[in-house]
């Protein structure tokens, strides 16, 4: 099946039915489809052919939505961008996944400005919420075009999406979504979860990223999405019982804040049959909180961009034994079993697959895996090794085949859900005149998992302040990579070759944790 029969599937079911609902709006899946087919018939009046690239720049608001709907029916290759991200690192991932359309809210008018100075290959752009600057409005777009049917053939391979992800470079990579790929996506979550015509599912982390992939099955069921724009943590609690919420998604650090609320014992959560908590790892005592609070509903997934979703599944009834009684802190820190449509495995240095309990690096075989990397053979080839995908996370699979992530092979951090890479920091801090040299690393934190710190070495008689620094992060790569603390030391551990051992720099961090990141 193709992306967009997903949602056609909840529209043969129930076309009447509330499809989408945001504050006061509610939008049926009749409206929804209409509107997605006005949106694909309008690029094919401009020209557009099937494969063309398409992306979207937004927050949580419905037509966001709708513009990629209105991508997927046209058969375009859809590039979600992160709207957190600052205008360098997401102009340079329009860049590189050769975007030719993109559908942006006027919240990012200032980014998109630098995107028709540095995109060159963007020759349509459209605002979402008013005409500006001369590019079209979608509502006005919508009603030049008629909803006139479209049917895509069904091609496996064909691709339907670009990813980004970044690497070594700490730049964004276009991963590879085919058809095929999202379609055993859809197979493996509908064996893990239940979806049904009742469910609803509340969308309050950024669509962009997991939130956004898990509407799929909703709509392929005929239920409906409760989208909310950012993370209020009265006003999520509240909806889960007053719109009697089924599935809820957040990172760790979304979970903590709603914990953190006096109140979060005051609201009806009987709804709920899935709170999903994926993108880093979650503190086991805050598990247990959640698990207290919200019922015998927590769900844990293990995924990466390179292979959608779920690696892993851990569901509720994973944090029980058969009496009934909590699991210990062993089980729960970990990230399930492998899904049912997944082959995992564990591998030494040389590449021996290791038995249980055996620490090495996690590797993958699925149809869920990427076809590569977009225009990229080398990184492909280097993630992608004798028919297994190689995520450079470090775990091991005990006798019961439940997966633990322990440490990281690569230095990526992950604070609050989202990726950072290291070097991307570290570049913005060499630019600063009076600094010699720098490292960034991820340290333990109990809001965001982990967090960013920069340890620096000041050039001879030079000074710099830890608020100036920050400043020129924040500026160049927006808040979430911007380092939370900066220690100035005088001088850092290296190698014998001269490279830094950051290694050395974390452990002085993680001595006292029970696990590495």
């Amino acid at each position: 099946m193709n992306f967009i029969d997903y949602f056609d599937q909840g529209w043969r079911i129930a076309p009447q039915k509330v499809c989408l609902k945001f504050e006061n709006e509610t939008f049926t899946y009749d409206q929804i489809r209409n509107y997605s087919l006005q949106l694909a018939n309008g690029f094919d009046a401009q020209g557009l052919e099937v494969g063309f690239h398409g992306a979207v720049l937004c927050s949580n608001k419905p037509m966001g939505l709708v513009a990629v709907l209105g991508l997927l029916r046209a058969g375009a290759v859809w590039s979600p961008v992160n709207p957190r991200n600052a205008a360098p690192e997401n102009t340079h991932f329009l860049n590189s996944v050769e975007c030719d359309v993109l559908i942006y809210h006027s919240d990012f008018s200032d980014q998109v400005y630098q995107m028709r100075q540095s995109c060159p290959t963007i020759k349509h752009f459209i605002c979402i919420d008013q005409p500006l600057n001369g590019d079209a409005c979608l509502s006005d777009w919508l009603t030049q075009h008629p909803a006139n049917e479209i049917t895509l053939p069904f091609e496996p391979e064909r691709l339907a999406a670009l990813a980004g992800t970044g690497g070594t470079t700490g730049k964004p990579k276009g991963v590879r979504i085919t058809n095929r790929v999202f379609q055993t996506y859809m197979s493996n979550i509908f064996s893990c979860m239940n979806f049904h015509r009742d469910s609803v599912y509340l969308a309050a982390a950024p669509v962009s990223h997991a939130a956004g992939v898990l509407v799929y099955p909703v709509f392929a069921k005929g239920g409906t999405v409760l989208m909310q724009d950012g993370v209020d943590p009265q006003k999520v609690l509240a909806a889960i019982g007053d719109e009697r919420v089924t599935m809820i998604y957040l990172p760790p650090t979304a979970i903590y804040a709603l914990l953190a609320q006096p109140n979060v014992r005051d609201f009806d959560y009987s709804s709920l049959e899935n709170f999903v908590c994926t993108a880093s790892p979650i503190s086991v005592e805050k598990l247990k909180d959640a698990s207290q609070v919200f019922g015998p509903v927590m769900t844990q997934t293990y995924a990466q961009t390179e292979c959608m979703l779920i690696i892993s599944f851990m569901g509720p009834e994973d944090y029980f034994d058969e009496n009934g009684n909590p699991h210990d802190e062993g089980r729960l820190a970990s990230c399930g079993r492998p899904a049912p449509f997944v082959r995992v495995a564990i591998k030494d240095e040389v590449g021996n697959i290791l038995g249980p309990n055996h620490r090495g690096e996690v590797v993958v075989q699925s149809d869920m895996v990427m076809d590569g990397y977009y225009k990229n053979p080398k990184a492909t080839k280097e993630s992608i090794r004798d028919g297994w995908l190689h995520t450079g996370d470090i775990g091991y699979l005990d006798n019961d085949g439940y997966l633990y992530i322990v440490d990281r092979a690569k230095d990526m951090i992950i604070s609050g859900g989202f990726n950072i890479y290291p070097i991307e920091i570290e570049q913005v801090l060499w630019s600063h005149p009076a600094i010699e040299d720098c490292a960034v690393i991820g340290v333990p934190d109990d809001k965001w998992g982990e967090a960013v710190k920069a340890v620096v070495m000041l050039k001879p008689g030079a000074n710099a302040t830890e608020e100036e620094l920050k400043a020129i992060c924040k500026d160049q790569l927006g808040s979430v990579k911007t380092p939370k603390t900066i220690d100035v030391v005088s001088d850092l551990p290296r190698s014998g070759a001269g490279k830094v051992l950051k290694k050395e720099l974390r452990e002085q961090f993680w001595q006292t944790v029970t696990r590495d990141i």
